[in-house]
C-alpha cells in the first residue's frame, strides 16, 4: 500500500525483455540504501518488487500481463518515473491510500499553464470508469496522489502546482502521453456497494426450472 507521495524520480537505467517477464534497472540513489531485495515499491503507480540491487540502482522482474495493462510497456532508457516505497505502518498519509494496481492507461488530452506556472491537465479515459470519481475527490496519476477538479464524460482535470511538477514527473508530460490511472478505494467501493445486481436474462436454465422446456 501506498500514500501517492513521491520520495524519488528515478531513471530507467535497463531493460531486458524475457518471454514471460521483464527485467527494469531503476536508478534511484536516494532510495537504494533504505529498499531491501523483496520490497515494494511504486514505479510510475505500479506495484513491483524490488528483485535485485546495486549500487544506486534497483532492479524490478514485470510479467507480461502489467506490462500489458500499464505504461511499462513504452518505457525507454532514461526514461524518468516516479517512485514511492511501500507505506509502513508508522508513516503518516500524506495522500490517499494507493494500491498500485493500475486500473487503466489513460491520455493526456489537454495540457495549459497559467500565469502562476500551474499546470492543469485533461487526462482522457474510459467513459465507464468516470463514475469512481467525485469533484475535489482522490486519483493516482502515475503514482501521484491528486485532486479531481473536473469531470467530463471521458475525462477529468486535475491541476499541478509547481512544486508537484518539481518533485514528479508531471512537469514532463505532453499532449498524447499515457499515463497509470489508479482510482480511489473508497469511489470504487462505494460504486459497487451502491449499484444493484444485475438481474439474469432469460436463458435455457431459467426456463426448464420453471417448467418451459
Amino acid at each position: 500500500m501506498f500514500t501517492g507521495i513521491i520520495k524519488e524520480i528515478g531513471t530507467i537505467d535497463g531493460i531486458s525483455k524475457k518471454a514471460s517477464s521483464w527485467r527494469i534497472s531503476v536508478k534511484c540513489p536516494s532510495l537504494t540504501d533504505s529498499t531491501e531485495i523483496g520490497d515494494s515499491i511504486s514505479v510510475n503507480g505500479i506495484c513491483l518488487t524490488a528483485s535485485k540491487k546495486a549500487k544506486d540502482t534497483l532492479i524490478f522482474d514485470a510479467i507480461n500481463e502489467t506490462i500489458k495493462n500499464t505504461t511499462l510497456s513504452l518505457v525507454r532508457i532514461r526514461e524518468k518515473v516516479n517512485l514511492e516505497p511501500s507505506l509502513k505502518l508508522k508513516d503518516g498519509l500524506g495522500g490517499h491510500l494507493v494500491s498500485g494496481h493500475v486500473d487503466e492507461i489513460g491520455t493526456v488530452k489537454k495540457l495549459r499553464r497559467s500565469r502562476e506556472n500551474v499546470m492543469e491537465l485533461v487526462i482522457g479515459v474510459n467513459a465507464e470508469n468516470i463514475q469512481y470519481l467525485v469533484k475535489k475527490g482522490s486519483v493516482a496519476v502515475d503514482g501521484i496522489s491528486l485532486t479531481v477538479n473536473n469531470i467530463e464524460k471521458a475525462s477529468f482535470t486535475i491541476n499541478i502546482i509547481p512544486h508537484t511538477q518539481k518533485v514528479t514527473t508531471l512537469g514532463l508530460k505532453k499532449i498524447g502521453d499515457k499515463i497509470n490511472i489508479e482510482y480511489d478505494y473508497l469511489g470504487k467501493y462505494t460504486r459497487n456497494l451502491t449499484t444493484p445486481p444485475k438481474e439474469k436474462g432469460i436463458d435455457e436454465n431459467l426456463l426448464k426450472t420453471h417448467g418451459y422446456m
